[in-house]
């Protein structure tokens, strides 16, 4: 029970961090580079994320010269992997510890 609720925090702090750092980062492009913002066709709420992750706006995103957007970007990158490598090894360590039980 304890190593339970350890593993879904620590889940639920990787993942509070990560929507933070991608929010400081969304948040940045629209005041730092409002012609990208804008370019981007200034999405909202649920269409935010598929937008920053489409080609096109990949494309947009790597011609910003700003370094602290290029900083920010960074970080949001970082943040996810370490968030998705977590949650992939997580569930490998359940799958490995699920089939040496049976």
């Amino acid at each position: 029970m304890i190593a339970f609720l350890l593993l879904t925090t620590i889940w639920m702090l990787l993942m509070w961090r990560s929507v933070s750092v991608e929010f400081r980062y969304y948040a940045a492009v629209k005041s730092l580079a409002p012609e990208i913002w804008l370019a981007l066709g200034a999405p909202r709420w649920f269409k935010l994320p598929l937008v920053f992750a489409s080609k096109r706006g990949i494309r947009l995103l790597d011609g910003i010269a700003n370094e602290r957007l290029r900083v920010l970007a960074g970080r949001h990158r970082l943040a996810a992997r370490i968030f998705l490598g977590y949650t992939v090894c997580l569930l490998a360590g359940a799958i490995a510890y699920f089939k040496l039980a049976a």
